[in-house]
C-alpha cells in the first residue's frame, strides 16, 4: 500500500472576529470532507491493485477487477468491452 501523506490544514485563528464557532465547524467539516475523500480514493486504489495483483497470479483468464465510484465490484476481461457477466459457467 502507498503512504499517505500527511497535510497539513491552514490553523484558523480563533480570534479574529469574523471566525465564530458555526464559521469554525462549517471549515473543520470541509476540511474532514476534503480528507475523507482523500482517504476513499486511496482506499480504493489501493484495493483494486491488491486484488488486481491476486487476479494476475490466480485466475486464468486476464482479468482486471474495478470498483465504480458507488464501490459496486465488477471484473472485465483484457481488451474487452465492459464488464464479464456475473455467471460465466466457468468451473461449473
Amino acid at each position: 500500500m502507498r503512504s499517505r501523506s500527511r497535510r497539513r490544514f491552514p490553523l484558523v485563528c480563533l480570534h479574529h472576529p469574523g471566525f465564530g464557532k458555526r464559521s469554525l465547524a462549517i471549515e473543520a467539516a470541509a476540511q474532514l470532507r476534503t480528507r475523507l475523500a482523500e482517504y476513499e480514493s486511496d482506499a480504493r486504489s489501493d484495493i483494486q491493485t491488491e486484488i488486481n495483483k491476486i487476479l494476475k497470479i490466480a485466475a486464468r483468464r486476464a482479468y482486471r477487477f474495478e470498483f465504480a465510484e458507488d464501490f459496486t465490484m465488477s471484473l472485465h476481461l483484457e481488451n474487452v468491452e465492459g464488464p464479464v457477466p456475473k455467471s460465466g459457467g466457468e468451473n461449473q
